[in-house]
């Protein structure tokens, strides 16, 4: 239930582009044109040729370009980083560098995180919901295997629910559904003002650049997000303070900190839409989760039908502890 903020807690106080079959990236403008393909380190130090691809999404008045990086052959699978403050899809490097021998990973940014477009605006759960929508519907022919991290699964449970063909797999790694202060009490009112200062031009941009610095950030790695500090090297906690430093990074962010994003209002609602899915659901859960979200997600885990697996880590265990969550995912997602 709750989701990283990796901001401190004191805060408390329509597509444009043609369908492409799976398997195919196209050069936006250049009809027929695979994506530029580069090649980048993994995780292992092997050398990863990666399909360097865009989305392009309308959502109301709003225009978003969405990264999109494809690895590997096979059947696809999408997986969706977690939602938060420093939210990019290269925290989900390991799991692409361990599934890519077997299918096709599509990694991508959220709508105003990470590389894709930050529109300044109030973002909501419907944005994010709909986006996973028509990027599912647009991109595959057919039921396509997902593992959500954090956040991002209250989104994908939601969709295998109200459109049960999207999904034949469902892996949900360490899932949450609720914003930090909504799992910490804050009562709506103030989550409202808060969201309101965090947006503002001046005041917001000055409240979210202290909240955003590399010290927090460390801070909130080691309290909930990781469970030891050997990735926390400075030039981790950089580039991951370089996420936040977009002009107007604070949207996204204050949306999600105040529960804006929240998909869904109880935790009854969640499990009946995992009991409606039609696709076979797997829990992850790590082995060193704060409590209160611990309860959330074995609450998920016990719904009738859904597999469960245990893994090191907390929070962040599919960027910290990648490799082995991979290994829990992949006999799931091979079935």
């Amino acid at each position: 239930m709750h989701s990283c903020s990796r901001l401190p807690c004191r805060l408390a106080g329509s597509l444009h582009r043609a369908r492409v079959p799976v398997g195919v990236s196209r050069c936006p403008g250049r009809p027929g044109h695979l994506a530029s393909r580069f090649v980048r380190e993994a995780v292992s130090g092997t050398p990863v040729a990666v399909d360097s691809d865009s989305f392009e999404w309308k959502y109301k008045d709003n225009d978003f370009t969405i990264p999109v990086d494809v690895v590997g052959q096979g059947d696809p699978v999408l997986l969706l980083p977690a939602i938060s403050t420093v939210s990019t899809r290269g925290e989900v490097s390991q799991l692409v560098d361990k599934l890519k021998d077997s299918f096709q990973t599509v990694t991508l940014d959220w709508p105003g995180f990470g590389d894709a477009t930050r529109q300044p605006m109030k973002y909501d759960g419907d944005i994010f919901y709909t986006f996973l929508a028509d990027f599912v519907k647009q991109r595959f022919s057919g039921p396509v295997r997902v593992v959500a991290c954090g956040h991002s699964a209250s989104f994908a449970i939601k969709l295998a629910a109200e459109s049960p063909d999207s999904f034949s797999h469902l892996s949900l790694v360490a899932p949450t559904w609720a914003g930090p202060f909504r799992i910490m009490g804050v009562n709506p009112t103030v989550r409202g003002l808060v969201a309101s200062a965090l947006r503002a031009p001046v005041v917001g941009t000055a409240l979210f650049n202290s909240l955003s610095s590399e010290d927090n950030l460390v801070k909130q790695y080691k309290s909930h997000v990781f469970t030891g500090d050997s990735l926390l090297t400075d030039d981790f906690i950089a580039t991951k303070q370089k996420v936040t430093s977009h002009p107007n990074a604070r949207f996204g962010a204050s949306s999600f900190v105040t529960g804006n994003l929240d998909v869904v209002e109880e935790r009854e609602e969640l499990l009946g839409w995992i009991k409606n899915a039609k696709a076979n659901i797997q829990v992850v859960i790590g082995n060193e989760m704060p409590k209160r979200t611990a309860v959330e997600m074995n609450a998920m885990a016990e719904v009738e039908g859904v597999e469960v697996a245990r893994a090191p880590g907390a929070l962040g265990m599919h960027e910290e502890f990648g490799s082995e969550v991979a290994e829990a995912v992949l006999p799931f997602l091979m079935k």
